[in-house]
C-alpha cells in the first residue's frame, strides 16, 4: 500500500527541488545575518546547500542515534551543536572545491549559522509542506453490513429473463467496513471489524498510519459521528500531529466522497451476494478491495455548484409549501 498512497516519482523530484531551494535560501540568510559566514554568488549558494543537504541525509541520522544520551541530557541543545558540526564540515568540504566562495570563521559562527538555517527552514517549510507532501483521505465506516443467505437459490440471468432471488433471507451476522479513500488516486485502505466504537476507529487510524509514508501529512475528511471525537481519539491525534481531521457539516455526511465508494461496493458486490457466514462476507469485501486497488479510479464530481444549489433551493421551496 505504500506505493499506492506514496508520492509519485515526479512529486518526489519536485519535493527534492523545493527542499534544496529552501535550504539554499536558509544558507543565504545565515550568511547575511552572521558576520563570520562568507558566501558569494548563486552558484556557490546552491552547491553549499546541496552538500549540506547530502550530509543531513547521509550522516546526520547516524550521528543523532549515537548522540541520543547527550541530546537527552542537554534537553535537545546538543542537536544544535550537531547542526553546527555539519555546517563546519560543509565548509571543510567546499574548501577543496574550486569555484565555491564559502567560508566560516570559527565554530561559533558555524553555531550561529546553524541556528539561523534551522529557523529559516522551519518557518519556510511550514508554508510549503502543507501543499506538497499531504494526502487527502475520505474516511468513514459502513456499519451493520449483513451477511445474508437466501432461503432458496436464485436463478441465473438468461436471454429474455433477469436473474432472480428470493425476497426473504436469513441473517448470519454483521460486520463494519472502515475505509479511507485517497481522493486523488482512488485507492482504498479498508478493514472489516465486528463493531464501530472509538476503539475500532483508533485501530483503523493506526492502520492508516502504518500504510502511508511517514513524511506525509494526512488530512482526513470525516463526519460528526461521536467515535471520531472521542477523548481517546483526540489524545492519539495529539501524539500524531501529521493527522488532521476535517468534519463535514452536520447532516451533510453525503458530501464525504467515500460514501460513493460504499454505494459502489453495495451495488457491485454485496446486494446480490449470498453469504452463509460473516467470514464469507468479509472475504468478499477484502477481495473486492484488492481487485479495485489494482486498477484504482478516483471519483470526480460532475455536477456544478450552481446545479447543486438550484436543487437545494427547489427542495426548500417544496418543504415550505408543505407547511
Amino acid at each position: 500500500m505504500l506505493g499506492l498512497f506514496g508520492p509519485s516519482p515526479a512529486q518526489r523530484l519536485v519535493a527534492f527541488l523545493i527542499d534544496w531551494l529552501i535550504l539554499a535560501l536558509a544558507v543565504w540568510v545565515a550568511a547575511q545575518l552572521v558576520p563570520g559566514i562568507h558566501l558569494e554568488g548563486l552558484k556557490s549558494t546552491l552547491l553549499v546547500a546541496g552538500i549540506l543537504g547530502l550530509l543531513n541525509a547521509l550522516i546526520k541520522p547516524t550521528l543523532k542515534i549515537l548522540t541520543i544520551p547527550l541530546t537527552f541530557l542537554t534537553l535537545g541543545l546538543f542537536a544544535v551543536l550537531l547542526n553546527a558540526v555539519l555546517l563546519a564540515l560543509t565548509d571543510w568540504i567546499t574548501g577543496g572545491i574550486g569555484g565555491i566562495n564559502f567560508k566560516i570563521d570559527g565554530f561559533f559562527a558555524a553555531l550561529l549559522g546553524a541556528v539561523a538555517i534551522s529557523l529559516v527552514t522551519f518557518i519556510v517549510g511550514r508554508f510549503v509542506d502543507s501543499g506538497r507532501i499531504a494526502r487527502g483521505l475520505s474516511v468513514d465506516e459502513k456499519s451493520q453490513i449483513q451477511a445474508l443467505d437466501r432461503t432458496q437459490p436464485g436463478l441465473p440471468m438468461k436471454r429474455g429473463r433477469a436473474g432472480t432471488m428470493t425476497h426473504d433471507y436469513k441473517r448470519n451476522g454483521t460486520t463494519t467496513l472502515f475505509a479511507a479513500l485517497n481522493v486523488l488516486t482512488g485507492d482504498i485502505i479498508g478493514e472489516c471489524m465486528p463493531r464501530h466504537r472509538h476503539g475500532e476507529f483508533l485501530a483503523f487510524l493506526k492502520k492508516i498510519d502504518r500504510e502511508t509514508p511517514a513524511d506525509l501529512d494526512l488530512h482526513l475528511i470525516v463526519d460528526n459521528y461521536a467515535t471520531h471525537k472521542h477523548k481517546a481519539v483526540e489524545r492519539w491525534l495529539i501524539r500524531h500531529p501529521r493527522f488532521h481531521l476535517h468534519f463535514t457539516p452536520t447532516s451533510a455526511s453525503w458530501l464525504n466522497l467515500v460514501e460513493r465508494f460504499f454505494a459502489e461496493l453495495t451495488q457491485k458486490r454485496i446486494r446480490r451476494g449470498v453469504f452463509k457466514t460473516v467470514k464469507e462476507l468479509v472475504a468478499a469485501i477484502d477481495h473486492y478491495l484488492d481487485q479495485r486497488n489494482q486498477h484504482p479510479k478516483p471519483f470526480i464530481w460532475t455536477a456544478s455548484v450552481q446545479t447543486i444549489l438550484e436543487n437545494v433551493r427547489r427542495g426548500n421551496e417544496a418543504l415550505e409549501a408543505l407547511h
